[in-house]
């Protein structure tokens, strides 16, 4: 069989490799959500699409392997690791400490469709008594966004040309860390709005505390008596340089990863560290989509609160 002839990887296994690395890259240190999938050891050899060999890697990555960056064993801990999280068990490569079951909560669709709108928006349900109130403020989240819709399109303004168009806001999530301590949610949204020149994509982040939930913001999570914003600053425009290569774009990067808290609000934690989230037009233009990094904790160590460290 030619490599012209490979028959292509079926649907359902793409969505699982898809999945379980959280819809981004696999190497965690990466954080990219464009990626494409790779064989770890190479189809010329393996002739198979078996799940345990297949990996989702982003375009920089796949190019690294290629170049020997990433060795073959390297990329076998990490499939090993994330079929680990799938199934709920630890693996030979380390325990992790963020103990992810995915029996600790089921997902909620929210739907609303009329002839001028559709809403459509997962949001988590825990199951542990402790998170009751997380629940409900998933939920109000929720409705607040439909509410929000429903009034955009009430005092909206269609031509006729718009008539057969709907507005749209529609969204899913990603529990990025969830221990007896702490609680991570990412949300990623899609809008569009008739009359638009294109759709918009953005992040929506929610940190909390458990046992007596409370939630956590920016200036919680940091010691604001320290130099917090010029380190993860001068560490994201780093990664995020070093990501872009030649197609960085330069002047974007330097103003939306400048020291300034509102640029790094969009945060979540992670097992190796801090998941900073960029969205469109901030450190990139339009086509580049949202940008992300993650500062892992040996970092971090010095500016984080002593409150969150105890909890990490």
């Amino acid at each position: 069989m030619t490599t012209s002839s490979r028959p292509h990887i079926p649907a359902a296994l793409r969505r699982r490799v898809i999945v379980e690395a959280g819809n981004r890259c696999a190497i965690h240190t990466c954080g990219s959500t464009t990626t494409e999938i790779h064989h770890i050891v190479p189809w010329e050899k393996c002739r198979s699409h078996d799940h345990k060999n297949l990996i989702a890697l982003c375009p920089n990555c796949h190019a690294r392997v290629h170049a020997g960056e990433i060795d073959r064993k390297s990329l076998a801990l990490y499939k090993e690791r994330l079929i680990s999280l799938w199934d709920g068990k630890s693996t030979s490569a380390g325990n992790s400490h963020n103990e992810i079951h995915y029996s600790d909560w089921s997902v909620k669709d929210i739907k609303e469709e009329t002839s001028e709108y559709i809403f459509d928006l997962q949001i988590p349900v825990f199951s542990a008594s402790d998170l009751k109130e997380l629940n409900v403020v998933l939920e109000g989240y929720a409705l607040k966004n439909l509410h929000s819709l429903r009034a955009y399109e009430l005092f909206s303004h269609r031509n006729s040309l718009d008539a057969s168009m709907k507005n749209e806001l529609s969204g899913s999530f990603t529990i990025t860390y969830f221990t007896h301590s702490l609680v991570s949610i990412r949300f990623t949204m899609f809008s569009f709005s008739v009359g638009a020149a294109h759709p918009a994509h953005f992040t929506e982040t929610m940190n909390y505390k458990r046992n007596r939930l409370a939630y956590l913001d920016f200036d919680d999570t940091f010691d604001l008596s320290s130099n917090h914003l010029e380190l993860i600053s001068k560490l994201s425009k780093k990664i995020l340089l070093e990501k872009g290569g030649e197609d960085a774009s330069v002047d974007l990067i330097e103003l939306g990863a400048s020291p300034d808290r509102d640029n790094f609000r969009k945060f979540n934690f992670t097992d190796y560290g801090m998941l900073f989230t960029f969205d469109e037009y901030q450190v990139g233009t339009y086509v580049d989509g949202e940008h992300s990094v993650i500062i892992p904790y040996e970092y971090l160590g010095d500016v984080l609160n002593e409150k969150i460290l105890i909890l990490l």
